[in-house]
């Protein structure tokens, strides 16, 4: 699992992009928060929801078999994407409703800009679905992070 390094968990990264709804219908709502430029990558937090029988199968799923929300990121053409980890996972919820909301992290700095993010979790009938992040320059949004120490 990919996790930021000593120096990115050592400071507040700089907001790259704001929330979004990736996908939402059929008991399952996936959204991004938002998007962190930090020197060393990107930080992505993202919420999943899942109701009723969605909620029971991301729960099975997830204890049982360690299948998990799929997350990808690259280009806008499609070209080159990259499978993301959760380096941060906390789940809560009962029989009718399954709340996840995970930390994701992209080391390095992308270089093309729109990205794309694609969610998906087909165990549990999530199809993938995209959105199109308009990035500022994100070396310029990096240096700009701010030390905790």
């Amino acid at each position: 699992m990919d996790m930021p390094d000593g120096e990115a968990a050592q400071e507040l990264g700089s907001i790259a992009h704001g929330p979004v709804l990736l996908t939402t219908g059929d008991g399952v709502a996936v959204g991004l928060r938002c998007v962190f430029a930090h020197r060393t990558g990107l930080h992505l937090p993202i919420v999943l929801i899942a109701r009723d029988v969605y909620a029971d199968a991301a729960a099975r799923r997830l204890r049982g078999h360690g299948d998990e929300l799929r997350v990808e990121l690259g280009p806008a053409d499609g070209a080159a994407m990259v499978r993301l980890s959760a380096f941060a996972t906390q789940c809560a919820g009962g029989a009718d409703e399954y709340r996840q909301e995970s930390s994701y992290w992209h080391p390095g700095l992308p270089s093309s800009s729109p990205l794309a993010l694609t969610v998906s979790w087909p165990a549990i009938g999530l199809p993938p679905a995209s959105a199109v992040l308009h990035l500022p320059d994100l070396a310029v949004l990096a240096r700009a992070a701010i030390p905790l120490y």
